[in-house]
């Protein structure tokens, strides 16, 4: 019984699933900025080139 109440009240793995949940919201977040952003740049950089060759 000691041992499974050690095993609950163990927060030592809680700091691991904090650090997983952490860097997920960072990659959803660079990944749809990055996503959301593609076309953007893609259509400043056409406008760039367009007015350098002119």
């Amino acid at each position: 019984m000691n041992q499974f109440l050690k095993f609950i009240t163990d927060e030592d793995g809680a700091s691991v699933a904090e650090y997983a949940m952490i860097i997920s919201l960072i990659t959803v977040v660079i990944a749809t900025t990055v996503t959301t952003l593609r076309g953007e740049m893609g259509n400043q950089f056409t406008q760039s080139g367009t007015a350098f060759e002119q």
